[in-house]
């Protein structure tokens, strides 16, 4: 298990769902940009499969 895996798996144990799949698409996206200028050679989130979220899984805050 990689640290990316571990801080997403901490996350879902206080059942914070979407927060764990916006943390996941946020660092993919980082990751991606990385990967384009060369950086890395892969994208480490790519092997995490996120939450399927349905639209009554999401509170509004305000």
């Amino acid at each position: 298990m990689n640290d990316i895996e571990q801080i997403f798996n901490d996350i879902n144990k206080e059942q914070k769902y979407a927060t764990a799949n916006l943390f996941l698409v946020n660092l993919g996206t980082i990751f991606n940009k990385a990967k384009k200028w060369r950086l890395i050679e892969n994208n480490p989130t790519l092997v995490i499969d996120k939450h399927k979220m349905q639209a009554d899984d999401l509170q509004e805050s305000y």
